[in-house]
């Protein structure tokens, strides 16, 4: 592989719902390599036999492929034409050319698709942490990525701007408020299924869940005497601006009267349209989640802290 010339030296295959991760990758990279992003080439694409164009692409013209990996990935649009060539290929030559970000919890990759091919750290090292690692790919590839010029910087600043612009308008409408509350609904019945699920499963880990009926703000997970309390607070109907999503663990003992606060997070909500929202920690660090591993980590943090306590141990 590195004694061939390629066209590309990456190409991101994904879904519609990870477009907007593609995009901000795609142009991170392509300053200082020759990406292939479906979005910035369909011009070129126009007029093609599309199955054979991204055939070729996948199978023989990109030194590296990025998979955004979902279960749906391979089944629906060009992410079919582009496994079948994915999958031939590495066939063929092994899959030392790929790379696979995966975009869901939990992980269910293709039977076929080797685990050391993964890279799996979006969630801890975020989008520049996969820059990097694409990168280094590229050069065991054989590839050279190459010094941004001024005008790949000034355009990718550009993109950036409005991004950061439509970004805003988003957050600061009545539409993104209502995206919001939808997603805080979805947030508590993801909760409610999950701890359903733990206590179906028997043992001795039973998890409550305890909700006001109406469309409460608040979705209390407890277990032995530990509760972790997660609120919705916003008092605006046209703005996130001041929104917050409030984590607080608390616990109950027969010597407080009334539960004692143990720690707190906070974490905003994001996005830029109702198909591409995620919740941040605050102050904003690389950890971003989705609503169904917003709920994943709050079930996590209660028995995070039930394990590190270890309240069923005689005192």
């Amino acid at each position: 592989m590195n004694q061939q010339t390629y066209k590309y030296d990456v190409a991101f295959s994904f879904l519609q719902e990870d477009e907007a991760l593609a995009q901000q990758l795609n142009d991170l990279l392509k300053g200082r390599l020759v990406t292939f992003i479906y979005t910035e080439r369909q011009k070129g694409i126009a007029g093609t036999d599309g199955e054979q164009t991204f055939n070729r692409v996948f199978s023989q013209e990109t030194r590296i492929v990025v998979i955004l990996h979902r279960s749906a990935w391979g089944t629906r649009g060009w992410t079919q034409v582009e496994q079948t060539a994915i999958r031939n290929r590495g066939f063929e030559k092994g899959y030392d050319f790929t790379i696979l970000i995966p975009m869901s919890q939990p992980i269910a990759l293709p039977e076929w698709f080797p685990k050391n091919r993964i890279w799996a750290d979006l969630e801890r090292w975020g989008v520049e942490g996969a820059v990097v690692a694409i990168e280094q790919r590229v050069r065991d590839a054989g590839g050279t990525p190459r010094e941004e010029t001024a005008e790949n910087k000034a355009a990718r600043l550009s993109r950036l701007m409005v991004q950061e612009q439509t970004t805003r308008e988003f957050l600061g409408s009545e539409k993104g408020v209502r995206c919001a509350w939808r997603q805080v609904q979805e947030l508590f019945a993801e909760i409610e299924r999950i701890c359903g699920s733990i206590s179906a499963a028997g043992g001795k880990t039973i998890v409550g869940v305890h909700r006001q009926p109406n469309q409460s703000r608040e979705c209390t997970i407890f277990c032995c005497g530990y509760m972790l309390h997660v609120r919705w607070e916003n008092q605006y109907i046209n703005t996130l601006n001041y929104a917050a999503l409030q984590l607080e663990m608390t616990h109950q003992d027969s010597r407080h009267r009334e539960p004692v606060s143990m720690f707190e997070e906070t974490f905003k909500f994001g996005g830029s349209n109702p198909d591409d929202v995620e919740w941040l920690r605050n102050p904003k660090d690389n950890r971003h989640f989705s609503t169904k591993q917003m709920a994943e980590y709050c079930v996590k943090t209660l028995l995070d802290t039930l394990e590190k306590e270890k309240p069923w141990q005689e005192r």
